[in-house]
């Protein structure tokens, strides 16, 4: 494909229709990118018309662009309006420039998108042929692309082997099809790569045998842009094993016993030092934390690490915290009990229980105002649901629908509502259907 269209860009220049100057390179296509336009070929022509449509169509689209650049379509009237016809030369890699003439950049960008055809191609007003290349120097950008291991991995151990990808963004640039005609330099300060990588959007396959952070990165270039991106990857070394994280606590009134600990043991890295974080903060093997508020369940999140560079997160079992005693309403099997329990101010109610039945009807909350006053009003709380209603010496059936729906087996479904009352004593609630 490469030699095809750069013998159609030179037969074009031959009979005297356009310069070519700017980048100039053709890269050969791969899943990504594809870049030259199907709309500019007909199946029914030769190669060398193929190539002449393609440069053809190339050139309206860098003409349509300069006629919506004011300053531009004031400098080439004469251009534009096709009563200057510029002097063909014998190769479209080097081209002289006058300074008063525009210069076609094609920068293999062209491409369907949507079944629409799209160009990168520009009109370049610049005197210096090389100053419009998309692959080298340029300023500095941000967000050209991200880097990852090839298959998702964060951590790999100490031996193995990966590969990079680079994912580019040509959201970023000023002309986003730009990013088709990237290049890619690839960095290796550590590791070992065996020089089989494609030299664009993929690394070489790399062999890590010390432990801790790779340090890999790449350079995009970009429509005279440029970033260097970090391709994150940890190396663990010797193994840490072992770990388990307890804690004697399931469920904790807080307004008695608002601090809950939990305790990690059992680790071993064989003569190797460990360090212990717990949400993200270093500590020792233990771990408390004090709450001022209901919550359904909380667990810390521990990683261990040692002096190997090497690091296990252990799941921490979690714990129910409540405000004041633990207020249940439980149905079993066939029926939802319709019993209602009296529960303070703030209170949460678990619901919990299993169901039988054939038909998965909705669940529903339903409380009442103890001793009523003369303005009072309540809000029922059930994960980000909400209910709230006011009343005057009466508020009763205050409902509230709990998803999903039941279903064969244990309600899975999350399972504390809390209640918050003003003008009141107390709140009766109970569950029921329909």
């Amino acid at each position: 494909m490469n030699k095809k269209i750069i013998a159609g860009l030179m037969s074009a220049a031959a009979v005297g229709t356009f310069w070519a100057c700017g980048s100039g390179n053709i890269y050969e296509a791969d899943s990504d990118d594809q870049v030259i336009s199907a709309t500019f070929v007909s199946p029914s022509k030769t190669d060398a018309e193929n190539d002449s449509m393609v440069v053809s169509g190339l050139i309206k689209v860098s003409k349509e662009k300069c006629q919506a650049d004011p300053e531009c379509a004031a400098a080439y009237v004469p251009y534009l309006s096709g009563q200057e016809v510029v002097a063909p030369t014998s190769s479209a890699s080097e081209v002289p420039n006058n300074g008063n003439q525009p210069l076609v950049d094609v920068s293999s960008s062209s491409r369907v998108i949507g079944g629409n055809p799209v160009s990168s191609a520009t009109i370049n007003t610049g005197t210096d042929p090389v100053a419009s290349s998309t692959s080298g120097g340029g300023s500095t950008i941000t967000g050209l692309g991200t880097c990852a291991e090839s298959t998702g991995k964060t951590s790999i151990t100490k031996g193995e082997s990966v590969r990079f990808k680079v994912t580019p963004n040509g959201a970023a640039l000023p002309d986003p099809m730009a990013i088709v005609s990237a290049t890619y330099e690839w960095h290796y300060n550590s590791g070992t790569p065996d020089g089989s990588g494609d030299g664009k959007k993929t690394s070489d396959n790399i062999t890590f045998t010390e432990s801790g952070d790779a340090d890999v990165s790449v350079t995009i270039y970009a429509g005279g842009e440029s970033e260097t991106i970090p391709c994150p990857l940890h190396i663990n070394g010797d193994p840490i094993t072992g770990c388990e994280c307890t804690t004697p606590e399931k469920t904790v009134d807080y307004t008695v016993s608002p601090e809950v600990a939990w305790t990690a043991g059992g680790c071993i890295s064989a003569g190797h030092t460990l360090s212990y974080y717990w949400d993200n903060a270093e500590g020792t093997t233990t771990f408390a934390k004090t709450f001022a508020e209901a919550q359904l369940g909380y667990a810390p999140k521990l990683v261990v690490k040692s002096d190997d560079n090497s690091l296990v997160e252990v799941t921490c079992p979690a714990v129910k915290t409540t405000k004041g005693a633990e207020y249940e309403l439980v149905f079993t099997d066939t029926f939802v009990e319709k019993e209602d329990i009296t529960v303070p101010n703030e209170a949460c109610i678990v619901v919990k229980g299993t169901w039988n039945q054939g038909h998965n009807p909705p669940l529903k909350m339903l409380c009442d105002i103890v001793n009523a006053e003369a303005s009072c009003s309540m809000t029922l709380t059930y994960g980000t649901e909400t209910e709230t209603k006011t009343g005057s010496y009466s508020l009763s059936n205050v409902t509230l629908e709990m998803t999903p729906a039941l279903t064969q087996g244990e309600y899975s479904a999350p399972s504390m509502v809390c209640v918050n009352f003003t003008g009141g004593s107390a709140a009766k609630c109970k569950l029921g259907m329909y």
